[in-house]
């Protein structure tokens, strides 16, 4: 079941819609920004942008807010992850949720994930499934070009 779990939350093609809203490059780091649409409405998934390392193709950062409002408590749910690559990965960096309640006013939940240890990076390497990308294996991202 947890396969099908990921499956059905994964950043790709089955999940989302992917829009270019622009290609950037900040410091010495290149990156595609998309706006990603949910094609169902579910609490796991958001609609918001990504933006896509242009080296490694991998998320480095998302804003959004969930697809479905998760709760009748609250009124809106702002999301912002950020990864950084650690090693040859990318991994969650820090997670901050900023949430209207309806009754209570704000609250904000923020994760900061640090001391991460890779401790074995060939096995990981070989079981990657070719053709990977945004977190979905063996499906390819079909992107279209923002209108102005």
């Amino acid at each position: 079941m947890q396969g099908e779990q990921r499956r059905q939350t994964a950043i790709g093609p089955r999940n989302y819609e992917f829009r270019m809203v622009t290609y950037g490059r900040t410091g010495d780091q290149d990156f595609y920004v998309l706006e990603v649409t949910p094609r169902i409405k579910n609490k796991f998934l958001f609609r918001g942008r990504i933006w896509v390392d242009g080296q490694d193709f991998a998320v480095a950062r998302m804003e959004g807010e969930p697809a479905k409002n998760p709760s009748w408590w609250t009124k809106r749910n702002a999301i912002h992850v950020t990864y950084e690559k650690v090693g040859e990965f990318w991994l969650p960096a820090r997670n901050e949720t900023n949430t209207q309640v309806r009754i209570l006013g704000s609250s904000l939940l923020t994760i900061v994930y640090r001391d991460y240890e890779i401790l074995n990076a060939d096995a990981m390497r070989r079981t990657a499934a070719p053709g990977s990308m945004l977190g979905c294996p063996g499906e390819s991202a079909k992107l279209s070009q923002a209108q102005h």
